[in-house]
C-alpha cells in the first residue's frame, strides 16, 4: 500500500483558475491539472493506493465550504484532512463535524494564516483535535511565496510537541522546508512526524538519508504535494534513498495506515 498524505485537489468547476493561481503564487509550472479526476489518473500511473487531500482556507469564510466539497469526494482512495483557520469562530463544532465525515485530521497553513503554531490562542484548537484522536498537519518551513518570513519553525512545531505530545503532529515539508539545520536541531528525534512533501530536488539525497536514518523510518510519511510535484518522484525518491525494503514499506505507507487506525 502506498499512501501520499499530502495532496490538493479542487472542484472542477474551479479547478483550472485554482491551478493558474498556484502556478503564478508559486512561480513554479504544475506537472498535471488540480481536479480529483486527474489526481486518480496520477495516482494509477504512480501506484498510490490512498491520497490524503490536504484543505487550506485562506480566511475563516472558506473552511466550511472546502470542507463540505471535500467529504463530498471522500472514497477508498481519497481521504481528507480538514480545512481549518486560526480565526475560525465555533471551530469545535466543524471540527466535530469533520469526524463524523471520517476525515482523517486538519491542516493548518501557518505562512497563509498569518500565525505561529506555539500560539496560546491555537491551543483549543489542539485540545479538541487531540480529544477526537484526529492528525494535525502544520507546513513548515519556508513558503515559496514568501521566501522571507517564517511562521511555522522547527522550533514552534517542538514547542506545540511538548505541550501535546500525544497529537497525532506532522510536520508538512520534512519539518521546516529550506530550514535543514533546524529540523536537525529541534525535530530529529522527537515523535514528530515528517512528511517528504517537496524535499526531493532541494536537499541532498545524503542529508535527507541522514536525517531519516536518525529520527526513524517509522517517523516518515510520503508526501508529494500534488499537483505542483508528482508523487511519482517522492515515491521514486525514497526508493533510491537505500533503505531496507521494510523501511521504504513503512514510509511508503505503513506508517500513515498504523497512524489512522487504517491497517
Amino acid at each position: 500500500m502506498i499512501v501520499d498524505i499530502h495532496t490538493h485537489a479542487y472542484p472542477d468547476d474551479i479547478s483550472v483558475k485554482a491551478i493558474e493561481n498556484m502556478e503564478r503564487i508559486f512561480g513554479l509550472d504544475s506537472f498535471c491539472g488540480g481536479s480529483i479526476k486527474e489526481l486518480l489518473s496520477a495516482m494509477d500511473k504512480t501506484g498510490v493506493d490512498i491520497s490524503v487531500l490536504q484543505g487550506v482556507a485562506l480566511n475563516p469564510h472558506q473552511v466550511i465550504s472546502i470542507n463540505t466539497w471535500m467529504g463530498s469526494v471522500q472514497s477508498k482512495r481519497i481521504k481528507c484532512f480538514a480545512a481549518m483557520h486560526p480565526d475560525l469562530g465555533g471551530f469545535a463544532d466543524e471540527i466535530e463535524r469533520i469526524k463524523e465525515f471520517g476525515f482523517w485530521g486538519v491542516k493548518f497553513q501557518p505562512e497563509f494564516q498569518d500565525f505561529t503554531p506555539d500560539e496560546e490562542r491555537m491551543f483549543p484548537f489542539y485540545e479538541k483535535i487531540n480529544e477526537l484522536d484526529l492528525g494535525v498537519l502544520f507546513h513548515t518551513g519556508f513558503e515559496l511565496s514568501n521566501p522571507g518570513v517564517v511562521h511555522a519553525s522547527p522550533e514552534s512545531i517542538l514547542n506545540v510537541h511538548k505541550l501535546f505530545p500525544e497529537m497525532k503532529m506532522i510536520a508538512g515539508h520534512f519539518g521546516g522546508f529550506m530550514q535543514w539545520e533546524e529540523v536537525e536541531k529541534y525535530i530529529v528525534g522527537t515523535d514528530v512526524l515528517l512528511d517528504t512533501a517537496c524535499v526531493f530536488g532541494n536537499l541532498e539525497d545524503e542529508r535527507i538519508y541522514k536525517i531519516i536514518r536518525s529520527h526513524g523510518a517509522d517517523k516518515i510519511l510520503l508526501g508529494s504535494d500534488h499537483p505542483l510535484f508528482s508523487s511519482r518522484e517522492a515515491v521514486e525518491g525514497i526508493k533510491k534513498l537505500g533503505f531496507t525494503k521494510d523501511e521504504e514499506s513503512l514510509m511508503l505507507g505503513k506508517n500513515a495506515l498504523r497512524l489512522f487506525g487504517k491497517e
